[in-house]
């Protein structure tokens, strides 16, 4: 009987293999591919995996999921070590908690909560590295730092979305 139990186990393991996989290739595409390519905005594709992720695997999951997801960003990031894994694991199970008791599994919830994640994010990094307040350097931090990263992440989040659903 207990041979019967692992072979069932076998295709949710597979399942997050892929999606482990899936981290793997995202951080290497949004840390060494994009930025080859010459795009000279900051591209977020870990923050609509790690939501899209946790809102199909529910709470517990998008926890391992986005810790995945924020150590891997630690490593290329120069924000303090730690933090952006323990940011996404709060992104990753608020995401599967709201998915699961409060909220509808769709593209629009997704789009919402990847939002909200890419402009904690983008805080974060303006709390880390604050300069001097002006008027011009506001501006240009709010179309630099928060609209064109949010746009980009939101356009990759129907594709995401979508593979992840699949």
């Amino acid at each position: 009987m207990t041979g019967l139990k692992n072979i069932k186990l076998i295709p949710s393991v597979i399942r997050r293999l892929i999606y482990a996989f899936l981290m793997f290739a995202a951080f290497i595409f949004q840390f060494t591919l994009f930025p080859k390519a010459g795009i000279s905005f900051p591209v977020y594709l870990l923050i609509p995996l790690t939501v899209c992720t946790a809102m199909f695997e529910k709470e517990f999951s998008g926890l391992f999921y986005g810790l995945l997801a924020g150590a891997l960003w630690d490593l290329a990031s120069p924000v303090t070590d730690g933090f952006l894994a323990l940011a996404f694991s709060f992104y990753g199970c608020l995401a599967g908690l709201l998915s699961h008791y409060l909220l509808r599994n769709t593209f629009l919830t997704a789009s919402i909560i990847t939002a909200v994640a890419s402009v904690l994010y983008s805080c974060i990094l303006q709390i880390y590295f604050i300069e001097s307040f002006s008027v011009e350097l506001f501006s240009q931090i709010i179309t630099d730092r928060f609209i064109i990263p949010l746009i980009s992440t939101l356009i990759l989040t129907a594709p995401i979305y979508f593979i992840i659903r699949a």
